[in-house]
């Protein structure tokens, strides 16, 4: 203390012009609405909070661009008028200093449906006049795969050992064989019509008398150029299709017996060719039901996304001249939040009309549907991302700088569900994200920690069979609030904030790649039947085009091809 006194004693006072206090920089608090809050329908949202002056007067605060009043003791209130999904707040306060500070948070609105909630008509789908006969020989239409199942030994095998009792007669087939088939589907409005034919056929039997008769025994052959086989495949309920109106027609039809009384001769050949024309009716429309039946099955499926288990259910089916239509049901399942009021969006936007494209597929997806995998993917936390620093700099192009690195560790955690909507006459889509944290550890120990709050324009692209999110991570294209809930002594919370609104567009467009497609449902070919050419073997989505419209139904239209599974 001694030794200090006369040191003292020679400063004398400070001058003011070489004294500088530290500045003080004014604060922002939102207040309400909650950060990463889930908010039922309703009229509007009140954002409110409270500013603190720094060292100079507060000049103006701004709610998302729009200057608002602020009381005397800084509180401010404004109401917000909220859309369904993802509402970004963001907070400005600028001072007569020039500083400023910033709050950005966001809350997710007018979600209803739990995880695991049908979603009605979720899909619509279309499929084409072509796809069911487009008259090739290749495997990508319907008639096609039941030609191949007619030519399999399984049809001939069926009716090999058949016996058709009649009163008097017993006949038994004891050999099938023809030399190809055709078989032709035509929608109609109402009901598709199925036309097949078989050529050259030959049809050994023979036949037992039985009562007066039994003394009959006796042994044949069948011919004919061909057997035009037609039927009617219609509606029945709400989800089927029943063949109705089945006959079969043989031409040039030949009957050949080893031996028989003249005097039933004529009756046994008319009696023979209404039982051979009755049968082969019978088989063709079993095997067309069949294959008419796993076609329309194959489209509701099961699937697991991650951890979430998404599911379509056929609602209905139809026949008009443009094909099949189909609506299916929703639903994708995840784990129950623990967020009150959690759930995923419930538009009312009706979906295009049919036939949805002039292309031979088309497939409508309720964006609402889209919501609910997304939504039931971040129930089951399989959007939370974990990188180390080599990921990281992957992800941003080159390692993290001071301050926000070296970094040792980056998580990236969605505290909201992301929500598509659609996209500006730029993009496609827009994917809205609330609340995504981007944890910071540092290799000193220090951790960071921001709330993203972004609208990002994209697209949806199919790839591989799945919709994938693809994003702009130009900075215009990019709208970034960010709240900051973690930073070092010292930065400046907004400096900070700045940062990490300059490295978000990089970042974002880097990390599409790491969320999980939405599969476009494939038909294993082995559904119809087990032929080898059918093993292995599926119908997927080709040549296709997405598009999001303004009522938020995502179309997907092209065609199908055969490709291995």
């Amino acid at each position: 203390m001694m030794l200090l006194l006369p040191l003292l004693a020679c400063t004398g006072e400070p001058d003011p012009d070489e004294f500088e206090p530290p500045v003080r920089l004014p604060r922002v608090q939102v207040e309400n609405p909650a950060r990463g809050l889930f908010s039922s329908a309703g009229d509007s949202v009140m954002v409110s909070g409270t500013v603190t002056q720094g060292s100079a007067p507060i000049e103006r605060v701004l709610l998302n661009g729009e200057e608002i009043p602020v009381e005397a003791d800084g509180r401010f209130a404004a109401a917000l008028d909220p859309t369904p999904g993802i509402n970004v707040i963001g907070v400005r306060v600028e001072d007569t200093g020039g500083e400023r500070a910033v709050a950005g948070l966001s809350f997710h609105y007018a979600g209803e449906r739990r995880s695991g909630t049908v979603v009605p008509d979720a899909v619509f789908m279309k499929i084409g006049p072509t796809l069911l006969d487009d008259d090739q020989a290749d495997l990508d239409d319907v008639a096609s795969i039941i030609e191949l199942l007619v030519d399999d030994p399984s049809l001939t095998g069926s009716v090999i050992g058949m016996t058709v009792e009649e009163e008097d007669y017993d006949l038994e087939v004891t050999d099938f064989a023809f030399d190809g088939a055709d078989v032709d589907l035509v929608p109609r409005d109402g009901a598709l019509e199925i036309g097949a034919s078989l050529y050259d056929i030959e049809l050994y039997f023979d036949v037992y008398g039985k009562g007066a008769y039994s003394w009959l025994s006796t042994s044949g052959v069948a011919t004919a150029t061909e057997c035009l086989i037609t039927a009617e495949l219609v509606p029945v309920g709400a989800t089927s299709l029943e063949l109705q109106n089945a006959s079969a027609s043989l031409s040039g039809f030949a009957l050949e017996i080893d031996w028989v009384p003249g005097f039933i001769e004529s009756w046994i050949t008319d009696w023979a060719r209404e039982t051979i024309e009755e049968q082969l009716a019978t088989q063709m429309e079993s095997m067309a039901g069949d294959v008419i039946d796993g076609y329309l099955d194959s489209f509701a499926f099961e699937q697991s996304v991650g951890d979430a288990d998404v599911s379509l259910t056929l609602a209905s089916v139809d026949v008009s001249t443009d094909g099949l239509l189909l609506t299916l049901d929703g639903a994708a399942e995840g784990f129950e939040p623990d967020a009150a009021n959690a759930g995923s969006l419930r538009t009312d936007d009706s979906p295009p009309a049919w036939p949805l494209s002039n292309d031979p597929f088309a497939v409508a997806i309720d964006d609402d549907f889209l919501d609910q995998v997304l939504f039931a993917l971040w129930t089951t936390g399989a959007l939370t991302l974990e990188f180390g620093a080599v990921e990281m700099a992957v992800l941003t192009g080159e390692p993290l700088p001071p301050p926000l690195g070296p970094v040792e560790t980056l998580v990236l955690d969605f505290r909201l569900p992301p929500v598509i909507v659609p996209g500006d006459e730029e993009h496609g889509i827009a994917l809205q994200l609330g609340e995504f944290v981007m944890d910071i550890e540092r290799e000193d120990g220090v951790e960071i920690i921001a709330s993203i709050n972004v609208v990002a324009g994209g697209e949806l692209d199919l790839v591989d069979g799945e919709l994938a999110v693809s994003l702009d991570d130009r900075p215009k294209y990019v709208d970034v609030e960010v709240g900051m809930l973690a930073s070092p002594d010292g930065l400046d919370p907004g400096d900070l904030s700045s940062l990490f609104r300059l490295m978000t567009p990089t970042l974002l467009g880097s990390a599409a790649d790491f969320m999980p497609a939405f599969p476009i449902p494939a038909i294993p070919l082995s559904t119809f039947g087990s032929a080898p050419e059918l093993q292995g073997k599926a119908l997927v989505a080709s040549d296709a085009q997405v598009e999001m419209l303004e009522s938020g139904w995502l179309v997907v239209s092209g065609t199908m091809v055969v490709a291995d599974e």
